[in-house]
């Protein structure tokens, strides 16, 4: 066990360690009564085990079952202290942390509209995430070398997230659902494929923008970072506690620029002559990928 379990990590291998750790401790506590019996200072667990069955095999499986009892008993008065042994020996990884829901669960379906409002709980956790896909790319913040596994942890760990929820609602659907609650479940369906959408989006540009300020000589690569950067912690904001005022201000921020991202686009070309091919396919592929976030 200990053995298969040295390429697992976090929650995984802490069950494991556990067992292994409780079937030394039964052994520990066992060996030396077995010791003193096997030299003849004592009756022991091998006279115990004969008295209820003769037979080889039985004896055996008393006293593998022995073995288990002193094992659970030991548990049950350290219990707390192996736990905390083994978190130390495998802490969580940081995508099971991430990838874990905090707020729905199978039992909560039973009651739709509390359902619901979990489930809008835990999509704001995804929508507070989307800004932190770029902070590796923030000039005072920047770590080109853990750019790419964190955002590919992030994405991975958001996008299990993101599928218990869509299972979430599915599980929803199939319960009969009154009118009001119907077209609620409806509204947080398409909410939950437009954040998938933008978990997609945000890797697509956190990977094109990616060392571009080392290839560009102006700034716009920094200032689209720290723009989209405060949009989307606004975005989140604005869902977590939302106003008239505050929608509205959203709306106007995130609404359509298509054409001046063009002009923009169009501008660093003309600038940016020394660009080769693959950088300028970075360039427009970048600029693509924000327009759509």
């Amino acid at each position: 066990i200990y053995l298969m379990s040295r390429t697992l990590t976090g929650t995984s291998r802490r069950l494991a360690l556990i067992q292994v750790g409780l079937k030394y401790v039964g052994i520990l506590v066992l060996m030396p009564f077995f010791l003193l019996e096997f030299y003849g200072a004592m009756v022991g667990p091998k006279a115990l085990v004969t008295l209820l069955d003769d037979d080889i095999a039985s004896e055996v499986a008393w006293f593998y079952l022995l073995l288990q009892l002193v094992s659970a008993l030991f548990s049950v008065q350290f219990g707390t202290f192996i736990l905390r042994v083994a978190e130390y020996v495998s802490p969580d990884h940081p995508a099971e942390s991430l990838s874990a829901p905090r707020y729905i669960y199978d039992q909560a379906v039973d009651e739709a509209e509390s359902a619901l409002d979990l489930l809008e709980k835990e999509q704001l956790r995804l929508v507070g995430r989307l800004p932190r896909f770029l902070d590796a790319l923030r000039p005072n913040e920047r770590d080109t070398r853990y750019h790419h596994h964190q955002v590919s942890v992030l994405h991975h760990a958001s996008h299990q997230l993101a599928h218990e929820c869509e299972n979430f609602v599915l599980e929803l659907q199939r319960r009969a659902q009154a009118g009001e609650t119907l077209e609620r479940l409806l509204n947080v369906q398409q909410r939950q494929d437009l954040i998938t959408h933008l978990l997609d989006g945000m890797q697509d540009l956190a990977h094109h923008l990616h060392g571009m300020h080392e290839q560009v000589s102006s700034k716009f690569p920094d200032q689209l970072v720290e723009g989209l950067h405060v949009v989307l912690g606004i975005f989140h904001d604005t869902l977590e506690s939302p106003t008239a005022d505050e929608i509205e201000i959203l709306l106007t921020i995130s609404g359509d620029r298509s054409s001046l991202m063009e002009r923009i686009r169009s501008g660093l070309m003309k600038r940016e002559q020394s660009m080769n091919h693959d950088q300028q396919l970075r360039l427009f592929a970048a600029t693509t990928a924000s327009k759509s976030c």
